[in-house]
């Protein structure tokens, strides 16, 4: 009977490395080592628990259903303790877990029970639980990419309200089949089997159609952000160019008024004179011109920014690489955020730098600025010292963004410039 037990309690393990593939990425090394060891003692328990619980009461569907439903609450609260972030996300990620084992293990019990019916309880029991560990194990890559496809893409979005809204489907669902049979019964029917995978299907299909509806919106907003950057870099240019025409207006007024200081040679007032034009036609941040309207709209905006800080801000011409204004300008804006938030820090000349090199296949785009030498790292993830909830968020947005168009991100510092390269 161990052995039987044994097989039945390994059937637990790809739900638990499930539960944790969608958050890999904000996992510790220290994190890794406590899951494995609390689980592997909780799989060692629920083991010897279930030894002594079946040779004093038998085998039966309603230890396993018991069993199936502690150990994967169990199971939850131990990643909750442990990782302590994402927590709708981990509860939905648990919910489909237990929905997704529950279903398994039903769906194996049935058939057993339909193909197999001269065998005892006991072995029975160890049928039922080698057929699901290796169903387990079949399926799991395919599972493995649904769930993290479904959960992973809405992490770096900080997508709450995506979550808050969604977190108890899951959850709800598993214990509107874990409690719509008596606790005796894991199955009673190909209909009970059938309903079971269409609600499965159903919140599957409906979580990722909400995803796919979240990433729409979230273009839609960088769109929008864009087109009213590009906006304002329009409105600039044509104050400029009304300022041009008036100072031409102005022109011989000024020459006038020039050599009028000069007949009388009052040169301190002639002095002031041209200080007070200078001053008139000096423009506070020049207009920059790359040859892409949308990336000149983020330009602007953050060298106006680093007019105002007082951080000197250079940029050459960008041939535009083959993805999207939106994507481009969402990983520029998010990249020169960061640059600008890093510059602040520094009191020794501050500058932001951008550099591109080449067009098309190839093309080089880096990003460069002083700061003062302080990281902040999540382990081994960069984190900005923006507020709290915003911490590492642009940098996952252009993570999720280069792996979308094949672009390679990498990201070097000395002690006191930090550069963002970006090679598409």
């Amino acid at each position: 009977m161990l052995i039987n037990l044994l097989i039945f309690t390994l059937c637990f393990v790809p739900g638990i490395i499930l539960r944790l593939a969608p958050f890999k990425e904000s996992i510790s090394k220290k994190q890794r080592i406590v899951l494995i060891s609390i689980h592997s003692a909780v799989l060692v328990i629920n083991w010897l628990s279930m030894y002594f619980i079946t040779g004093a009461i038998g085998v039966g569907s309603d230890v396993m259903k018991v069993d199936i439903f502690a150990f994967g609450i169990l199971a939850s609260v131990i990643n909750l303790l442990v990782l302590r972030k994402h927590t709708k996300e981990q509860l939905f990620t648990c919910g489909l877990i237990m929905l997704q084992d529950f279903m398994i293990i039903s769906a194996v019990t049935y058939i057993a029970r339909k193909l197999i019916t001269f065998v005892d309880v006991s072995n029975l029991v160890i049928i039922v639980s080698t057929y699901c560990l290796a169903a387990q194990i079949l399926l799991f890559w395919f599972f493995r990419k649904l769930i993290v496809s479904t959960v992973k893409p809405f992490l770096s979005l900080q997508a709450k309200n995506y979550w808050n809204g969604i977190w108890f489907v899951s959850v709800f669902m598993f214990l509107s089949c874990f409690f719509a049979l008596p606790l005796g019964d894991l199955i009673n029917s190909q209909y009970t089997l059938i309903t079971r995978l269409f609600q499965y299907i159903v919140i599957v299909a409906l979580c990722r159609t909400m995803g796919r509806d979240s990433l729409a919106i979230k273009e839609r907003m960088e769109l929008e952000k864009g087109l009213s950057l590009q906006q304002n870099h329009y409105m600039e240019l044509a104050n400029r160019i009304e300022d041009a025409r008036r100072i031409r207006h102005d022109f011989k007024h000024r020459i006038t008024a020039i050599h009028q200081y000069l007949d009388n040679e009052d040169y301190d007032g002639l002095k002031a004179y041209c200080n007070e034009l200078q001053s008139h036609n000096n423009a506070d941040v020049s207009i920059p011109y790359t040859g892409n309207p949308a990336v000149d709209g983020i330009m602007y905006h953050y060298a106006s920014i680093a007019k105002q800080n007082g951080i000197s801000f250079e940029y050459k011409k960008i041939n535009p690489p083959d993805i999207s204004d939106v994507d481009l300008c969402t990983l520029l804006g998010n990249a020169l955020d960061n640059a600008v938030t890093a510059c602040k820090n520094v009191t020794d000349n501050p500058f932001i730098q951008v550099i591109a090199n080449g067009e098309g296949a190839g093309m080089q785009l880096l990003i460069r600025n002083s700061f003062d030498g302080v990281l902040k790292k999540d382990k081994n993830k960069f984190l900005t010292r923006k507020s709290k909830g915003d911490h590492g968020i642009g940098i996952s947005s252009m993570q999720e963004i280069c792996e979308r168009n094949d672009i390679l991100m990498k990201i070097v510092h000395t002690d006191n410039t930090f550069d963002v390269l970006f090679v598409f």
